[in-house]
Order: C-alpha cells, then structure tokens, then sequence
C-alpha cells in the first residue's frame, strides 16, 4: 500500500492485480483498476465535454480539463458554497462548453444531509464540432482517492449512444444551480407542509338499538300522599 499525500490515507490496492486491464470491442473499450491515465486520455483527445460527475477534485484531471472548453455538472454539496479545496479545484475550469454559460453547475438535493436526492452520475461526452461523438462512464469519481479503488471505466465510441447521455446531461443541466446556490432543496421546490393531525372519528355501531326506558317500580307509581287538613274547632 501506498500513502496518498493529497488526502491522507492509503490507496494502492490495484498492486494486487498488476498489469493492464483494458479490453477493447468493436466501438467499446472497457478499463479497470487505476482509471486515472484512461480518463485523462479520453480529455486530452476531445475538442470539447459536457457530462456529470458526482465529485471532480483529481489535480491531474483538472489540470486536463482546464485546457479545453468544459461544462460539468456536479453534485450539490453546501461545501461548495465556501472557499476551500473543493470549491478552489473547481474553479480552476474557467471555460465553458459551447452554447453553456457556465463550467460548473450543480444539480441533487442536499437540504436533508449530506448524501441524500445525491447527483451520482459519472459521465462524459465528447463533443466534436459541437456534436456527441463518444462517452466516458463508469463507476469511476474523479479524484485522487479514487485512483486507488477498484473501479470501471466504460467508452463508448458511438454517436447515436452519446446523444443518449447528452440528452441526459440537457435535462439536469436545465434544472441544475450555480456553485453559490442558495438553499439544499433542488431550485424551485418547497418543503412540504406540516398537515394538521385529524381525530380518529368515532364509529357508530351500525344497527345499535337505542337503550330502552327503564320501567317504574311499584314505589314509583303510587302518588305521594296529601298532608291531613287540620280538624274543625267546635263552635
């Protein structure tokens, strides 16, 4: 195992399974292990990319991507929001895909932890002439730490497949925030509201007899008795 020097812990893992393992089909090319290189060689050979990817903290990536128009949708996270490696890394993409306005954005739902309504993609289109040409997908993150993950990494060199990805990439990039987004909930969404707790209403027996009245005893029946008129004084 080796120590990793930008995060602290140790990676390596891939030194138990040597050697390359990548495999290539007709239009698909498949990777495993240490992704890192594959990816940076997917960047290097695109004119431009648009794609969503949970995390983006790899310098080596980020320097890759630096140096072509990219427009990336992350996952929303309130660290983001503040000045701190994982805001600077992101800031270094300063270029935005063709027809975008920004090189980061966005998307998922953060108002109820950390990592819940996640935005777990991990993908990438190439576009060439401002047209989907290829993918890069996978379980792969783009950071340090997962270099030393077993981890996949799938592209697909087929234009018809890459629409499909980038017509997944228009649908959250038109509901995705910039970095300083203003609250955990995705953007024009409100919490649901508290409902008043209803009684449990009360069943009625169905063909319940009204209670019949209780019948007068004998002592209840005779009339009470008049006081005696008082006696006649002689005259």
């Amino acid at each position: 195992m080796t120590r990793n020097a930008q995060w602290g812990y140790d990676t390596g893992i891939n030194a138990l399974l040597p050697g390359e393992r990548s495999t290539q089909v007709d239009l698909v090319t498949v990777h495993f292990g240490d992704v890192t290189a594959k990816a940076e060689a997917f960047i290097e050979a695109s004119e431009q990319l648009v794609g969503a990817i949970a995390w983006v903290r790899s310098p080596r990536l980020l320097d890759a991507m630096r140096t072509r128009p990219v427009s990336l949708i992350v996952n929303k996270e309130f660290v983001l929001r503040t000045p701190g490696k994982e805001r600077q890394a992101l800031d270094k993409l300063r270029r935005p895909a063709s027809g975008h306005d920004a090189a980061v954005r966005v998307a998922g739902d953060c108002s109820r932890g950390a990592f819940t309504g996640l935005m777990h993609h991990k993908f990438l289109v190439r576009l060439t002439r401002g047209i989907p040409a290829a993918v890069w997908t996978g379980s792969f993150n783009f950071t340090s730490g997962a270099a030393g993950n077993f981890e996949n990494a799938v592209e697909i060199d087929d234009p018809g497949v890459a629409m499909m990805f980038y017509d997944e990439f228009r649908l959250l990039w038109g509901i995705s925030e910039p970095l300083d987004f203003r609250q955990g909930r995705p953007a024009g969404t409100r919490p649901a509201g508290r409902q008043a707790k209803k009684k449990p209403a009360v069943q009625k027996s169905v063909g319940a007899k009204k209670p019949t009245p209780r019948a007068a005893t004998k002592t209840e029946k005779k009339p009470a008795r008049a006081a005696p008129k008082p006696a006649k004084k002689a005259a």
